[in-house]
């Protein structure tokens, strides 16, 4: 008997994927997107934590918000559905019937139906948020219906028509603190009580003729920190991952599994570590013969005979690939395990636990990428988290390379080209990288604790000459051929208090300002201080991105929510864009050529492009099938746009009008 498992565990963070194009390289799925031109490039299995399938296809939510949607035959990826579909970062629950897929994301967030032949949105299918104020812990599908668990209540509703059916709160039913998870029989559902997931629980049983109640067993002593449920018509099978899998990280047992007798809710069974292997037990799923059980410190997979409650056996072979198992699903003859830290999936046979493959989606290196350079060749992109280098081919998408670097973690980062070589620095990391651009072999690490940089964050290059902005009074110029110091420009007499973005053009280098609130112009072959243009009329508060068609120079305003145009040559103000109709909530980025502005708005979701010359609006492209998620940075290249989406870990390519 198929049994409908949930695992009411919160996923951790990190935009409704449509059909789409992806970087194309072995073990990449390539769909056509619905958007003549438009590709969208992107890693997927990124920190998975659970798993869902319907027997064709497999369904994990992954880390940053997405749900990867695999070919379970084939492993191919058939799409990635992302939070621009309406949800937040964190995936909860999902379910599906092989014709619609459900995602609950959380505290006082809607369930969204998505139809799997089309990838739309299906509206009126779910149900109101209102039924569920605190946000849905767990999905589960029983029949033409679906019961979500959330906070202190359960709520029933129709798959067909999205109407609530019924809701049941407590304390008559007994779900008094958390109803965290769910599993069902056939005939009856089981509720998990999790008590915050902090020492006891307590369990309640529904018929789900009626959705009367049956019985509450409560304050159960032998729960420690419950995580999860399973059930079959003989046993109710709970998994505790003691205080291995809370917050604070530090173990004090390795967890264990207690069994439920399905006819009265007494327990028969506590099933220990020491016996069993548990370690973290986190996941568990049954299917009335088999019990598996994910062990998420232990990197391994119990088996359990569901009859006897024995032990089947203990898979923990390194070839399996178990990296933090974090949640399992059983489809009738596959086990689906997720490894949330080795951002894969571990295919086993359900009936002898042996390995089947390990789905490790697709791999291009894009993680939360914030900068983005194009070469008339390559597309290159910088990655904050695993830091990393992605290089795209610019004609095709493919991948070419992915350039690891020895950074740990920054806010954000910027690259820069002088022809053969590719620059990259990280926000706030002394060192930064000159990249060949031919083989992406690291040339050399220009060390910045010799530099003395204080806050390194954005970077401009031409053939001869590299200068880099640290965020703390100094610009530096070094030379591209030999990375040696060749000047440092500091003090506020140059305008610099808090140099941020920069820009080249020909032999104009310009610098935004936090501080001053201005944009600094200097001579990029001597750095000789030219001018600074500042004023109250430019509305410059934080003028982080720059950029210049030769002509104007254009400078966000993150926190103004505007662009401003100036006059390269005379430094006059042409225009300030903001409020309607360009709807900046948050400018991150900006790219102009002749013709063309183009501004990413990264709190807004969305990326506006103006007439260069009378600035006017031409059109506003939002999330949606863009897959723009805090979009961070855009570069123009051959007539097409780029835009590097760091919440989805994408990049978006579109024809520029």
């Amino acid at each position: 008997m198929a049994v409908s498992v949930c695992v009411g565990q919160g996923i951790a963070s990190a935009t409704p994927l449509r059909l789409e194009i992806r970087g194309h390289h072995p073990g990449i799925h390539v769909t056509r997107h619905a958007l003549t031109g438009l590709n969208v490039l992107g890693q997927s299995l990124y920190e998975p934590l659970k798993a869902v399938s319907d027997g064709a296809d497999l369904f994990v939510p992954t880390g940053f918000g997405s749900i990867v949607e695999l070919d379970a035959s084939t492993h191919a990826t058939v799409r990635v559905f992302g939070p621009t579909y309406g949800w937040w970062y964190n995936v909860f629950a999902i379910a599906t019937n092989g014709t619609d897929l459900w995602v609950a994301s959380g505290s006082a967030q809607p369930i969204i139906a998505i139809d799997l032949a089309s990838g739309a949105i299906v509206p009126g299918l779910e149900p109101s948020a209102s039924a569920f104020p605190d946000g849905a812990e767990c999905l589960i599908p029983v029949g033409g219906d679906i019961w979500v668990c959330g906070q202190n209540r359960m709520v029933e509703f129709s798959m067909s028509t999205g109407a609530v059916l019924m809701t049941l709160t407590s304390p008559s039913y007994g779900f008094a603190n958390s109803a965290f998870a769910a599993a069902s029989d056939g005939t009856h559902l089981w509720v998990l009580d999790a008590n915050g997931q902090t020492g006891t629980g307590a369990v309640t049983e529904l018929d789900l003729a009626g959705g009367t109640l049956v019985r509450v067993t409560p304050t159960l002593s032998q729960l420690d920190s419950p995580s999860s449920i399973a059930a079959d018509p003989s046993h109710v099978w709970i998994a505790n991952c003691a205080t291995i899998c809370d917050s604070s990280g530090v173990a004090s047992g390795n967890g264990s599994v207690t069994v439920l007798n399905a006819a009265s809710g007494a327990v028969t069974n506590s099933l220990s570590a020491s016996s069993y292997g548990f370690n973290g037990p986190i996941g568990i799923s049954d299917d009335g013969t088999h019990v598996w059980v994910a062990n998420q410190a232990g990197n391994s997979v119990t088996e359990l005979n569901s009859a006897n409650v024995t032990l089947s056996q203990i898979v923990r072979s390194k070839v399996d690939g178990f990296d933090a198992p974090q949640g399992l699903t059983i489809d009738g003859s596959h086990v689906w395990v997720a490894n949330a830290r080795g951002n894969d999936v571990t295919e086993l046979d359900e009936s002898t636990g042996a390995l089947i493959a390990i789905l490790r989606g697709e791999n291009d290196g894009l993680y939360s990428p914030t900068g983005i350079l194009a070469d008339g060749t390559h597309v290159w992109v910088c990655n904050i988290f695993h830091a990393s280098i992605t290089e795209l081919n610019e004609s095709t998408g493919a991948l070419v390379r992915v350039v690891g670097l020895p950074v740990k973690a920054a806010f954000s980062c910027d690259l820069a080209s002088s022809g053969a070589d590719i620059w990259v620095v990280f926000q706030g990391v002394d060192n930064f990288w000159e990249i060949s651009a031919h083989t992406g072999a690291i040339v050399r690490t220009v060390n910045g604790a010799k530099q003395k940089f204080e806050y390194p964050v954005a970077i401009a290059a031409n053939a001869s000459r590299v200068w880099v902005s640290d965020g703390y009074r100094s610009i530096y110029e070094f030379s591209a051929a030999t990375a040696t110091r060749l000047l440092t420009i500091r003090g506020p007499v140059h305008g610099l208090v808090n140099p941020w973005g920069l820009t080249l053009d020909g032999p104009h280098l310009w610098v935004g300002e936090a501080a001053h609130r201005s944009v600094a112009e200097f001579n990029a072959t001597s750095g000789g201080f030219i001018r600074e243009v500042l004023g109250s009329r430019y509305s410059f508060v934080d003028p982080a991105a720059v950029t210049t068609n030769g002509a104007d120079v254009f400078v966000t305003g993150h926190l103004q929510s505007s662009v401003t145009e100036f006059n390269a040559t005379t430094g006059a103000l042409v225009r300030v864009l903001r409020g309607a109709p360009y709807g900046f909530r948050g400018p991150q980025g900006l790219a102009a050529d002749g013709t063309h502005l183009w501004v990413v708005d990264w709190s807004g979701n969305k990326v506006t492009e103006c007439n260069v010359k009378t600035g006017s609006l031409v059109q506003l492209l939002r999330n949606g099938e863009y897959d723009f998620y805090e979009p961070a940075a855009v570069v123009l290249s051959d007539n097409r746009v780029w835009v590097a989406n760091s919440g989805t870990n994408s990049v978006t390519e579109f024809p520029s009008t």
